[in-house]
């Protein structure tokens, strides 16, 4: 709750860039998108109690959700565009969903997705085909509540740059502008309460 104490550890010790991080549902493994020492991104799996994480052999590709079914959500960059797939946990195929996304963020058990495609950055489809928001500029970091009944997003006025604000849509298209005038946007995520 509210003045609870966070708890912060050092996980990662390598130099690159780290992207998203997830728990797993064992809430001790995390999974989270790196490019270390110059490489190319891969999604890395690890434990809190163990300083070594290891490479899942996803090349290119960027963390976008965990499921409770023990999947992870997938954007792989590659030459042709962007692959959105389901892959399991330990590694494997990546299973497509759909190609040519920005953004992706699924239910909790992942039956169901949100996707913001390229060439339409200020759109929302949720579910993939159902277009829940539409805005000018571009949106990012689409997150779904744990519920599965609305979404919290970014809206950018600008393409180039970070500022705007915080909304939330519901699966009626309510839209519910949270908090604006941000400098800088990045990283979003609900409370496992909502």
């Amino acid at each position: 709750g509210p003045g609870r104490l966070l708890d912060f550890r050092q996980v990662t010790f390598r130099r690159g860039t780290l992207g998203a991080a997830r728990f797993a549902p064992d809430a001790g493994t995390l999974l989270y998108s790196a490019a270390w020492d110059g490489e190319g991104g891969d999604v890395y799996a690890g434990r809190l109690d163990a300083p070594d994480a290891r490479s899942l052999g996803l090349p290119g590709a960027v963390l976008m959700g965990v499921s409770t079914q023990g999947e992870m959500l997938v954007l792989q960059r590659r030459p042709a565009g962007t692959l959105l797939g389901r892959v399991s946990l330990s590694g494997g195929a990546v299973r497509p969903i759909a190609e040519n996304v920005a953004w992706a963020d699924w239910t909790r058990d992942g039956s169901d997705v949100a996707v913001v495609p390229i060439g339409t950055q200020g759109r929302i489809e949720w579910p993939i085909g159902t277009v829940r928001v539409e805005v000018q500029g571009r949106v990012s970091y689409p997150r779904i509540s744990p519920d599965g009944q609305r979404l919290a997003y970014f809206e950018h006025p600008y393409f180039a740059d970070d500022r705007g604000a915080l909304a939330v849509v519901d699966r009626e298209g309510e839209r519910l502008l949270l908090s604006e005038g941000w400098a800088s946007l990045q990283g979003l995520a609900w409370s496992p309460d909502g």
